[in-house]
């Protein structure tokens, strides 16, 4: 074929010769050990929740001994044969049966109970006594432990220079092979009949349900509720100029109210109608998740190219200033006990289970631009005994949110289920240590992806020529676009010119069957667009990194 043809003739170029990237070999051997300490905590954090794990950072580090990694110990990925793109059977994804059929295991019978802010599952013995079930997950200590050792590494100057370096270097090398290698990219992307930059498919990591549609779509669609619905709500619609008094996001949030929520008068049928990723969470009350599940079972909302992120915002303060909960533990109580709960007998809540089984996993969200203290002193209170009426700093939230979800996951798949992963917000708007050169050098050994909204950040935080994503992907980093909020960001009917988020079986169906195989392997230009040439370039960064340490080329 063409496209191997020309992968074939691609340029590259080969650094040789002793490279310590611009630092003393002494302080290249400190930063050395520091990373691979960091990718080897972040391993332990994400196999103990169950989330997935860079598989080519993963090799790299089992191949770690005393003497280094070495080429030898280096498992390379498998050939895969391409077949012709009319082999290629390009269809979407097919259901035949009920979407809200799911595995019902046996109740387990145990006793829920937090232990300092974390749940845990008790059991009984024949004789009565109760006994914790061992779930393992990493205690306050640990984690407020990890997050000061990860803050020294974020502020040691010789380690800040190296990585700045190597995402000079990595950036550099980039737009080189784009000098060398351009023409034979676009060749190879010619050489595919009927798939250009309009016809891929493409995956929306990021967009709030409330406001998914654009403008238009939920103008029409208010005034076809107006027109045939109007006996529905005769409030707001047997008038129309009572109607327009209310339409004002000035004046009151009525429209918001009745268009845009899953709890209201209504029951939410209106935003049924009009949505088929993220859903809120508040964490106010122990009945959200259920009055949530109820309104997904009874308006039928699923789709297969759907899967929900359930965001929960960080409103602790909010609710102790107006007395509605007493301390951070009842916050908690509210997030995650039903789910402990349900995961417990599914019989307790069948709309709940069932909901569970669309959910992938969970947001953190906030105004970020506000000023807090980033770190968590060694005697922080567990949550049963924080009554301040400030908020808890961000780590402390995301502790919570992950131990909490690590003894969640381990019960479910225990019982068979589901697991979930955490996706927070982080970096438009916080403090400078979101992603500096430490950070930005370890997302990218370790390929942790990033979803970013340009247009989004444009409108609230940064000006588009600005954005950091094109010196991002330059860099070798994991990028995808998203949209955020289409009805306030967007103006055309495919705002990120495709449907929203995907789920893993389905990508065989677009991106090909052997796209879980790394580098050129798993690449099918037929549907991705994406040349050969291009992976291949990706992959050759990566092996250096293996073949010579994180330090290297």
């Amino acid at each position: 074929m063409i496209n191997n043809q020309i992968l074939h003739h691609v340029q590259r170029v080969d650094i040789s010769g002793e490279y310590t990237s611009g630092v003393p070999l002494e302080d290249l051997q400190l930063a050395s050990s520091f990373l691979v300490q960091a990718l080897e905590m972040r391993k332990r954090y994400m196999e103990l929740s169950m989330q997935s794990y860079a598989m080519i950072t993963s090799r790299f580090i089992r191949t770690l001994d005393a003497e280094g990694p070495t080429a030898n110990n280096i498992v390379p990925p498998c050939k895969v044969v391409k077949s012709h793109i009319e082999d290629h059977i390009v269809h979407p994804p097919f259901r035949d049966k009920d979407p809200w059929e799911c595995h019902m295991p046996e109740p387990k019978g145990y006793t829920v109970r937090h232990l300092n802010g974390v749940f845990n599952l008790y059991k009984k013995d024949e004789r009565g006594e109760e006994t914790r079930v061992p779930y393992e997950y990493i205690d306050l200590a640990q984690y407020i432990q990890d997050m000061n050792t990860m803050c020294s590494m974020i502020a040691d100057g010789p380690l800040k220079s190296f990585c700045y370096r190597r995402l000079s270097y990595l950036s550099s090398k980039f737009q080189l092979h784009v000098l060398l290698n351009e023409l034979r990219e676009l060749a190879s992307q010619k050489a595919v009949p009927h798939r250009d930059f309009y016809n891929i498919r493409k995956v929306d990591t990021h967009i709030h349900a409330a406001s998914c549609m654009n403008q238009k779509h939920l103008l029409r669609f208010i005034k076809k509720t107006l027109k045939k619905h109007a006996d529905e709500d005769r409030n707001t619609f047997h008038r129309f100029d009572k109607f327009n008094a209310k339409y004002n996001p000035i004046g009151e949030s009525r429209l918001r109210e009745v268009f845009l929520k899953t709890d209201n008068h209504m029951n939410g049928k209106y935003f049924a109608r009009i949505i088929k990723l993220r859903l809120s969470i508040y964490g106010k009350n122990t009945s959200e998740w259920a009055k949530l599940a109820k309104w997904a079972i009874q308006y039928d909302v699923h789709s297969d190219n759907v899967r929900w992120l359930i965001q929960i915002p960080r409103l602790y303060d909010i609710f102790k200033s107006n007395k509605i909960m007493k301390n951070f533990q009842e916050f908690l109580n509210n997030i995650y006990k039903p789910l402990f709960e349900v995961t417990n007998d599914p019989n307790s809540n069948l709309e709940l289970h069932k909901f569970l089984t669309h959910v992938v996993g969970f947001d953190s969200v906030d105004d970020e631009s506000k000023p807090e203290n980033p770190m968590l002193d060694a005697d922080a209170k567990f949550p049963e005994n924080w009554d301040d009426e400030e908020n808890p700093p961000y780590a402390y939230y995301l502790y919570y949110m992950y131990a909490n979800m690590t003894v969640l996951n381990q019960f479910r798949k225990e019982q068979g289920l589901n697991t979930f992963v955490l996706r927070p917000h982080c970096g438009e708007a916080g403090p400078v240590q979101h992603l500096v050169p430490v950070l930005q050098y370890l997302y990218y050994l370790a390929q942790i992806s990033i979803a970013m909204s340009p247009l989004s950040n444009n409108s609230l935080f940064l000006n588009y020529h600005r954005n950091p994503l094109p010196e991002f992907l330059a860099r070798g980093l994991c990028i995808t676009l998203s949209t955020d909020d289409p009805l306030q960001f967007h103006f055309t009917k495919e705002p990120l010119m495709e449907e929203y988020s995907i789920a893993a079986q389905m990508k065989q169906y677009w991106l090909g069957p052997h796209y879980t195989k790394e580098g050129v392997s798993g690449n099918d230009i037929s549907r991705t667009n994406v040349p050969d040439i291009r992976i291949s370039m990706d992959c050759q960064r990566r092996d250096n990194n293996i073949h010579h340490g994180p330090w290297m080329p």
